[in-house]
């Protein structure tokens, strides 16, 4: 195999790789001619094998627009395997390199951008119908858009039900390609996409390679502010994960509760890190929109009609992921007593989620013979129209943060019973506009009773709402969560331009 050779392989790469630019041809065909020019490089007798490599990465660099120390991954393979086993492995890593780089050159090059305003970035594991996907939809919807464009990308393949809701607040909508080289591929689209955006502030939650590419972030724009919206709760198994490497990096960390803010404190104490980082720490908690929770503004009758409930039923429902964290076991147990306490009362217990305790759930309501007085949902969108037709609605977790479906139960009127765990407490006063409950050997007893005495008439019902209704209209309504990020990103932005 003589130079000459080695070169005609490398002039039919390059034209495979220019024609593939420009739409001519395809991955294979590329892989193909890439695999060909790399097995005759490496065994021409006209140059060492290390001048081979060197000069294939600087041809793949170019080729498929990626570091060197990237293209090493596909060569180095032919230092420790024959070139023949390796062709059809090397094929097939060359095609996903060619299919990543164009699809992402061509997803940049299709970003909006916008002029004369400050743009946001929002990482985002997936677009679902999750809590905290839903906060940074509101922080968006709530924002001002006059003067600030939102943007937001996901880090994970998945479906995106939600993509739809997202797409009239946030000019970008960037969903990457995510396969074997995922993690390369993703913080390429990434860098790009804060260049080409002209990106003044990240924000950050729940993804952890954006917490792993933050170092290489700010070396490589000094100028992007960051931030990060901590959900977690006191045993999240997340929680340190996403503490102690990331702060130091971090502009500022919005924690949803005040009870947060303090269990960080305490871990940054005891990991050694400086309390001046403590004053990074902010709390916002999660609003709502008050109006679309309106306890008047949904027909009732729909959703019963749609499940088969009995029109004349009082219903007692469960919103919320079947995971350990949430009981759903230990709701279907408190049912039981319910039903057993109050005989011949017409009462119907829904639960409206998903996770992977439902076949566990769903074995217990057989065990039970409670088929007929539980009815499960499954994954449910239209949350409201499930709150207009509770009587009660029942939190029974072992941890916490601020839960969602508990405001916007409490502002359409519903009330709540809820274990009394971390951050719940700043937003239910027991026996004041909520109900809480000591998680404890008798955590069965406690919520019958309280259910008892709630569908049988005793207690100032009414005020109990009224009242939980005006503190979510206050504290935790849409407008006022709107206005502290408006504040936190006013002063992120001034320190950027100061």
């Amino acid at each position: 195999m003589n130079t000459s050779s080695v070169n005609s392989d490398r002039v039919r790469f390059y034209e495979s790789a220019i024609r593939y630019r420009y739409g001519e041809g395809t991955t294979a065909e590329l892989g193909e001619s890439l695999v060909q020019y790399l097995i005759n490089a490496v065994r021409s007798p006209s140059m060492t094998k290390a001048e081979a490599i060197r000069l294939i990465l600087t041809d793949i660099s170019w080729a498929f627009g990626i570091s060197a120390a990237t293209g090493s991954r596909c060569v180095l393979l032919l230092a420790h395997q024959s070139a023949l086993k390796l062709k059809n492995r090397l094929l097939e890593e060359i095609t996903e390199y060619a299919r990543f780089v164009f699809m992402f050159q061509r997803t940049i090059a299709r970003l909006k951008t916008a002029e004369q305003k400050n743009n946001i970035l929002c990482i985002v594991p997936w677009l679902k119908t999750g809590g905290a996907e839903r906060v940074m939809l509101n922080i968006a919807r709530s924002a001002d858009k006059k003067g600030t464009a939102f943007h937001i990308m996901t880090t994970y393949p998945a479906a995106h039900e939600w993509q739809e809701e997202f797409r009239p607040h946030f000019q970008n909508i960037i969903i990457p390609v995510r396969r074997r080289m995922s993690a390369f591929i993703w913080k390429k689209y990434l860098h790009q996409a804060i260049k080409k955006l002209r990106i003044d502030a990240v924000i950050i939650t729940a993804s952890h390679d954006a917490y792993k590419y933050l170092p290489k972030l700010r070396a490589a724009f000094d100028g992007v502010r960051t931030m990060d919206i901590l959900h977690f709760d006191s045993k999240s198994r997340t929680m340190d994960l996403m503490l102690v490497d990331p702060h130091p990096y971090l502009d500022r960390r919005v924690c949803i509760s005040h009870n947060l803010r303090e269990l960080m404190i305490k871990k940054y104490a005891r990991a050694g890190i400086s309390p001046e980082y403590a004053n990074r720490l902010l709390v916002v908690h999660n609003g709502i929109d008050i109006k679309a929770y309106s306890p008047n503004g949904r027909m009732r009758g729909a959703f019963r009609s749609r499940y088969g409930i009995p029109a004349d039923s009082k219903v007692i429902s469960f919103v919320g992921r079947f995971v350990d964290q949430k009981k759903p076991l230990l709701f279907v147990e408190i049912a039981l007593a319910v039903l057993r306490k109050l005989p011949g009362t017409k009462i119907h217990f829904i639960m409206a989620g998903d996770g992977p305790e439902f076949d566990n759930v769903r074995a217990a309501v057989d065990r039970q013979g409670l088929a007929d007085h539980i009815t499960l949902t499954g994954s449910l969108s239209n949350v409201p129209d499930l709150l207009a037709e509770t009587d009660l609605l029942l939190v029974t977790s072992a941890y916490e943060g601020i839960p969602l479906a508990v405001t916007e139960a409490m502002a359409m009127n519903v009330p709540v019973i809820s274990t009394d765990v971390d951050a719940v407490g700043e937003l239910i006063e027991n026996n004041r506009n909520g109900f809480l409950i000591t998680p404890d050997d008798n955590v069965i007893g406690s919520f019958t009773a309280k259910i008892a005495d709630l569908l049988t008439g005793k207690g100032d019902h009414r005020a109990i709402t009224d009242r939980a209704r005006k503190t979510v209209s206050g504290e935790y309504s849409l407008e006022a969560m709107g206005a502290r990020y408006q504040k936190i990103f006013d002063d992120l932005l001034s320190v950027r331009t100061s």
